[in-house]
């Protein structure tokens, strides 16, 4: 019996092994669907819809190539008025002149992101991995190649014939918010504000005049138990924000999992995702998705 007992174990294990370090990361993709309701938007872009990827950390590991183009594919597939790319692009293997081990180049990632075409276009932030190895040049050509326009601290007004509405970008995860509010600051009060900060600890200063943050960074704690909270949130906010939707400062953050994998190249109860968030007045008649309230209220 007892050794029935090992047997069994040995075999549980070696399959939970193969399905994180295997499956999830690299065959398994799932949306997260957000109606954000808010007072903040005007009725004439209600069910304005945008999408959200961020970490694709690139480069690495073999068939980096098909999971980045059947998340691109997943992408193109929801038809989104606007996309946000919240950086972390890359992985150590793609810095610049590393030696020829990564499996995948800037060349190749910028041609298969120049497929997604939104009408109001792509918009890009800097992630720490884009920035920690030197890197910010050659991944911001590479956005740019793509299409994309990359955000450095500013902030851009993006017109539709449904009226404007801004989108502000933070290089990485900005500590303080003069020049936040600077650039925030420029942008009229009758036109809405999308904040793109790399990770949700970017809420704590960019919180108040946008309608919602949005970020990535922390793979949604990358491994975790199922139906439970992260066991490592990877940003000084904690484990409440590691993804999903919470309220902040006047504000909706917006965190989500991500698409690839870091340290660690396993994934489990927690899949690579493309996030779908549509915005809405209070009379849309829209239904909001229930939002973590602000710390203090948990």
């Amino acid at each position: 019996m007892r050794t029935y007992i090992i047997i069994f174990l040995i075999i549980a294990a070696a399959l939970v092994a193969i399905w994180a370090f295997v499956v999830e990361p690299n065959f398994i993709l799932v949306r997260d669907d957000v109606a954000i309701v808010s007072e903040k938007w005007p009725k004439n872009l209600d069910g304005l819809k945008v999408v959200v990827a961020a970490d694709f950390h690139a480069g690495k590991y073999f068939g980096e190539k098909e999971r980045i183009k059947r998340a691109v594919d997943a992408i193109k597939a929801e038809k989104p008025d606007v996309v946000f790319l919240l950086g972390d692009y890359i992985n150590q293997a793609m810095r610049p002149n590393t030696p020829p081990r990564n499996v995948m180049n800037l060349d190749e990632l910028a041609a298969i992101l120049s497929e997604i075409r939104p009408p109001y276009g792509m918009y890009a932030i800097f992630g720490n991995h884009d920035l920690n190895y030197n890197a910010a040049k050659e991944v911001g050509a590479m956005l740019e190649k793509a299409g994309a326009v990359v955000l450095r601290n500013n902030a851009k007004i993006i017109s539709t014939p449904r009226g404007k509405f801004a989108v502000y970008g933070a290089i990485d995860t900005p500590q303080t918010s003069g020049t936040a509010n600077r650039a925030m600051s420029k942008i009229p009060e009758d036109i809405p504000i999308i904040a793109l900060s790399h990770s949700p600890d970017g809420a704590t200063v960019l919180s108040g005049r946008p309608v919602i943050i949005l970020a990535g960074h922390t793979h949604g704690g990358q491994i975790r138990f199922p139906y439970c909270r992260p066991i490592f949130s990877n940003c000084k906010l904690g484990r409440n924000y590691a993804d999903g939707l919470s309220e902040m400062g006047g504000s909706y953050l917006y965190t989500t999992r991500g698409l690839g994998t870091s340290r660690i190249p396993a994934r489990f109860a927690c899949p690579p995702t493309i996030s779908t968030i549509k915005f809405y007045s209070p009379g849309a008649g829209a239904r909001p998705t229930p939002a973590r309230p602000p710390i203090g209220e948990m």
